[in-house]
C-alpha cells in the first residue's frame, strides 16, 4: 500500500505527457506482478538474511541451490563456503529476491530442528512431494511430513515399536534375511548368470557383477515386511517391486497405489487375527499402543495406513541406500574390509551361526545403545555419511535464531554482518542472533554436517572407521540422535527407527562381508540426489539407479 501511495504521489507532480506515461508503466508493472510476488519484493527489503555473508549474487534467476545440493560436489563446495564465509551464510534461492540462510552451526541447527522445531516446520512444497512418493497424499497424515502437536501425537503412538527391546527382538529376522541374501549370491556366482536373474550382470572379462543396489533394496523390503508387518513379500526370491526406479509422476502415482493397496491388506489381516496388535510386529505395537492411548490421542485408520505406507519407504528404501554406500566404500578401501572381516572371523558368520547365539552373546551386539563403540557392534562400518544431502524449514513467525558464540556471521572487512541483532525471540527469550522473518527459507545440510574438516580433521572426507573409537572434540557438539552424525537428524522429527535401521545395517554388513570379498569396478560411480543419494553408474542414466560390485565368495 505505501508502495502504491508513493507511485501515485510521484505521478501527481510530473508534467501531462510525462504523467501519462509513467502511469501507463506503473499500470503496466502491477498487471504483470501478482500480488505474490509484491510480497515477495517487500519481504526482500525488509530481511536481515540478506545481509549475511555469502556467494556473489550472479543474477536474478541463477540459484546457489542446485551447487549446495548437486551430491557429486556438494562437500567440496559446501567446505569452501564455510571456510569462506563461516557456519550461518546467506544463498539465492529461486531468483535474487529469495534469500535464504543455510546453516552450518550446531547451536543454529540444534535450535532450529530441536528446541524451536514447532516454529520451524517442512514448508507445505516439501511436505507434499515427500507425500506422494512415499505412497500417502497430500493430506500429509505420516509421521515423516506431519508437524506440530499432531506429529507429537503420532511420535507418542509411534515410540513402543522401536524402543531398544523391541529391536532386539527383531534379531531373528534380520539375520534370516541376511542369510538367505548371502545364499542367494553362493548361488548366482556358482553358475552362469542367467539373463532373467535381477541384480545380476557380466563384465567384458565373463566376472560375475552383482548391482546391490537391486539386491539390498530387496533385502531391506523382505526385513520391513517380517519385522513391521509379520508378512513375507519375498521379494529376494521374484523380481523386485522396484518402485522409485522411474522418475515420471505416472510411475510415482502406479507405485502408490500399490503400496495403499498393500497397507489395507497387511491393515486388515492385523486387525482380523488380533483387534488390539499382537505386541510383536511394529504395526501390531502401533495398534497395542493406539488401543491403549486416550480417546483423543487414537488414530484414524486413514493415520494408521499413512504409517505404514511411510514405514514401508523409510524401512526399505533408505535403510537399504544407507547399507549399500557402507559396502561401497569398504568395496574402495579392501584393507579396512579385510580388518573388519577380521574382526568377524572369530564368530563364524560365514558358516550360518545360529540366530540365537548371534543375537545374544556371539559378540556381535545389535543392541545399539552405545552406537559410538568402535568394534563392530557399532557404526563405524555402516554410518557411510551419504543417506541424505540437506532439509529445508520455513519460519513461520519473526524469531532470532541463535549461533555459536566463538563463530558469529562476519563479513569480508571482519565487521559482524546486519543480520545479528539483539532482542526477544519467537518464544519470549532474549538473545543475540539471526533475526529471520516468517515465511523465510533455512537449508540445513546433512552431508557438510558429517564431512567438514574443521570438525572431523583434514580426513573428513574420507572413509575413516578409526575415527569413531574417539571421536574428535568438535564432532561430539555435533547434532544428532547419533553422536557426530546427522545422517538420521536431531530433534523432535528425528528418525524414529533409527535404532531398527542400525541394527538392519550393521547385521548385513557382518554377514556380507564375512562370506564376500567385494570389489570395486572400473565403472564410474555417481551419487544423485532424489530425497536420498542414490547411485548410478556415470553414462548409464537410462539403465536406473545401480551400484554394481564385483563380488567373490570367500
Amino acid at each position: 500500500m505505501d508502495v502504491a501511495i508513493s507511485c501515485v504521489r510521484t505521478i501527481l507532480t510530473l508534467s501531462g505527457r510525462a504523467a501519462c506515461l509513467v502511469a501507463y508503466t506503473v499500470a503496466g508493472v502491477v498487471c504483470i506482478v501478482r500480488e505474490h510476488d509484491w510480497e515477495q519484493i517487500i519481504n526482500y527489503y525488509k530481511s536481515y538474511v540478506k545481509h549475511l555473508p555469502g556467494p556473489k549474487r550472479r543474477g536474478a534467476f541463477i540459484s546457489d541451490l542446485n551447487i549446495i545440493c548437486e551430491t557429486e560436489t556438494s562437500k567440496e563446495f559446501n567446505e569452501r563456503l564455510v571456510q569462506k564465509y563461516g557456519r550461518n551464510i546467506r544463498a539465492q534461492g529461486f531468483g535474487y529476491m529469495d534469500q535464504r540462510l543455510v546453516t552450518y552451526d550446531p547451536v543454529t541447527i540444534n535450535y532450529i530442528l530441536g528446541s524451536a522445531a514447532d516454529r520451524f516446520p517442512k514448508p507445505w512444497q516439501m511436505r507434499r512431494f515427500v507425500s506422494k512418493l512415499t505412497g500417502g497424499d497430500i493430506k500429509q497424515k505420516a509421521v515423516n511430513v506431519a508437524e506440530g502437536p499432531y506429529h507429537h501425537r503420532l511420535r507418542k503412538i509411534i515410540a513402543p515399536a522401536f524402543a531398544p527391546s523391541t529391536i532386539r527382538g527383531h534379531a531373528p529376522t534380520f539375520i534370516r534375511k541376511a542369510n538367505e541374501l548371502c545364499d542367494h549370491w553362493r548361488s548366482v556366482l556358482s553358475e552362469p548368470a542367467a539373463p532373467a536373474v535381477p541384480g545380476v550382470e557380466t563384465d567384458a572379462k565373463g566376472n560375475t557383477i552383482l548391482d546391490v543396489h537391486n539386491w539390498f533394496g530387496r533385502a531391506a523390503f523382505d526385513v520391513i515386511g517380517l519385522a513391521a508387518f509379520g508378512y513375507s513379500f519375498d521379494s529376494l526370491e521374484t523380481i523386485p517391486m522396484n518402485y522409485l526406479r522411474d522418475e515420471t509422476s505416472d510411475a510415482i502415482a502406479q507405485s502408490a497405489q500399490v503400496v495403499q493397496k498393500t497397507s489395507q491388506m497387511l491393515l486388515k489381516e492385523m486387525r482380523d487375527a488380533n483387534p488390539e496388535g499382537d505386541g510383536k510386529s511394529i504395526l501390531g505395537l502401533l495398534l497395542r499402543s493406539n488401543a491403549n492411548a486416550a480417546p483423543e490421542d487414537r488414530l484414524t485408520d486413514e493415520e494408521l495406513l499413512a504409517q505404514i505406507d511411510s514405514f514401508l519407504f523409510a524401512g526399505s528404501d533408505s535403510t537399504s541406500i544407507a547399507t549399500i554406500w557402507a559396502l561401497y566404500e569398504l568395496a574402495c578401501n579392501p584393507e579396512i574390509q579385510q580388518a573388519l572381516r577380521a574382526e568377524l572371523r572369530p564368530l563364524g558368520l560365514n558358516e550360518h551361526a545360529g540366530e540365537q547365539d548371534f543375537a545374544s552373546d556371539s559378540g556381535i551386539d545389535i543392541d545399539i545403545a552405545t552406537p559410538d563403540h568402535a568394534a563392530i557392534r557399532g557404526d563405524r562400518y555402516s554410518s557411510s555419511p551419504r543417506p541424505r544431502c540437506t532439509t529445508l524449514r520455513i519460519a513461520e513467525e519473526d524469531d532470532i535464531v541463535p549461533f555459536s558464540i566463538d563463530s558469529p556471521p562476519k563479513m569480508q572487512d571482519g565487521s559482524i554482518s546486519r543480520a545479528v541483532v539483539t532482542g526477544l525471540g519467537a518464544d519470549g527469550v532474549e538473545r543475540t542472533g539471526i533475526r529471520v522473518r516468517k515465511g523465510e527459507f533455512i537449508h540445513l545440510p546433512f552431508e557438510p554436517m558429517n564431512t567438514i574438516r574443521d570438525v572431523w580433521s583434514e580426513d573428513g572426507h574420507k572413509f575413516n572407521p578409526d575415527r569413531w573409537i574417539d571421536l574428535p572434540a568438535a564432532a561430539k557438539n555435533n547434532p544428532g540422535v547419533v553422536p557426530g552424525l546427522m545422517s538420521f537428524s536431531v530433534g523432535p522429527h528425528s528418525c524414529p527407527a533409527f535404532r531398527f535401521a542400525m541394527a538392519e545395517m550393521k547385521t548385513m554388513l557382518a554377514y556380507v562381508v564375512s562370506s564376500f570379498a567385494v570389489e570395486d569396478t572400473p565403472k564410474k560411480i555417481l551419487p544423485h540426489n532424489m530425497m536420498m543419494t542414490r547411485p548410478y553408474v556415470e553414462n548409464q542414466w537410462s539403465k536406473g539407479f545401480r551400484l554394481p560390485l564385483q563380488v567373490r565368495a570367500l
